[in-house]
């Protein structure tokens, strides 16, 4: 696949699901609890629950991935002399 095509492919994605967050976060808290548009989305509470966990989720695994590289890049640490 060449790299305009997957670009293209990835920018259509990636503004389909901002769209769709975008409707599920600040529309659906607007209308009616019966109506059937209700039904393609999850509760308007998880529209917020998600993204956090995921942020908590990259946030602690960043933290893990630096705090392993600099143990493994650690300066030796040379014998005191008495």
């Amino acid at each position: 696949m060449r790299d305009a095509t997957f670009g293209a492919i990835a920018l259509a994605v990636i503004t389909s699901l901002f769209v769709y967050y975008t409707i599920w976060a600040l529309v659906t808290p607007l209308i009616d609890a019966g109506h059937p548009v209700l039904a393609y989305f999850p509760k308007h509470s998880d529209a917020v629950a998600w993204p956090g966990f995921a942020g908590v989720v990259v946030t602690f695994g960043s933290f893990f991935l630096i705090g392993a590289a600099m143990l493994a890049h650690a300066p030796v640490a040379k014998a005191k002399r008495a």
